[in-house]
């Protein structure tokens, strides 16, 4: 008994670390990020969203079909790591991530927004000295980096940082923009965008774009443990359909640059 208790526990860390995938023959495992509209999950099992769209294209180009799985994000790097996961999406390239992925390419672009009350719409932000008139609140996510140098005013400037409250959550921003108490707030324009556009308790408020925040690049990552002929087939399907645009027509669709409202209400 005592040596079940031990080999047991033994063959669980083997196969948690195993470099074999668990995927059927002919599927791809695929982890995206897990909130709307990334990935939407109807309750019943199927799963549509952003990168639903963006892994399934890709991955349907290449020859294989997508299996997908939702895991917290550091067991997510751990399972592309050990090649568990055969690609995982909305992932910043770091030297230290290029050692266990191979950054197939641009998925899509993070980008941030201001998001105020419609009779707020005409509020003109064109730099960081704009968010410091008179009477000016907004609503920032705490401990988020944003950009070096915003990030900095709102350490090292306190006349800067006193037109800023920082929440955890973008609806409690969202909320107290909607109730007068925030003139504005700055969000995922994606994230955000797709909340005020299909969720008609947030209709009076609207977005405005902040060019002069670097838009900053998420990638779809392969692990380095996928088959060699595999990860040829997605390196080649993927510069098909960039060049085609089919991923940016999938973005503009997600981001209601089509003409295509999305309905239901964003959780």
């Amino acid at each position: 008994m005592r040596f079940l208790k031990v080999f047991v526990p033994f063959l669980l860390s083997v196969f948690a670390f195993s470099s074999v995938s668990f995927s059927e023959p002919g599927c791809l495992t695929v982890c995206t990020y897990p909130a709307v509209p990334f990935t939407i999950d109807d309750g019943k099992g199927h799963l549509t969203g952003l990168e639903i769209d963006l892994a399934n294209a890709l991955v349907t180009k290449a020859g294989f079909r997508a299996e997908f799985t939702l895991y917290p994000w550091n067991r997510a790097l751990e399972m592309l790591k050990h090649g568990k996961l055969d690609i995982l999406m909305t992932l910043s390239k770091t030297r230290e991530r290029e050692a266990f992925t191979y950054f197939l390419g641009v998925s899509t672009y993070q980008r941030y927004a201001l998001f105020v009350r419609r009779e707020n719409s005409g509020i003109t932000i064109k730099s960081l000295d704009d968010f410091t008139k008179e009477g000016y609140l907004f609503g920032v996510h705490q401990n988020y980096f944003y950009t070096a140098e915003f990030n900095g005013r709102l350490k090292k400037d306190p006349e800067f940082k006193r037109h800023f409250i920082a929440v955890s959550r973008i609806d409690t921003n969202l909320k107290s923009v909607k109730a007068g108490g925030l003139t504005g707030c700055i969000g995922d324009s994606v994230l955000g965008g797709y909340r005020v556009r299909t969720d008609s308790f947030y209709k009076d408020i609207t977005m405005i774009s902040l060019p002069f925040f670097k838009a900053d690049p998420v990638y779809f990552g392969v692990s380095r443990l996928t088959n060699p002929a595999t990860l040829e087939k997605l390196k080649k399907a993927y510069a098909d359909l960039d060049k085609k645009g089919e991923f940016k027509k999938i973005i503009m669709k997600w981001e209601g640059r089509d003409g295509h409202k999305k309905t239901g209400s964003a959780r």
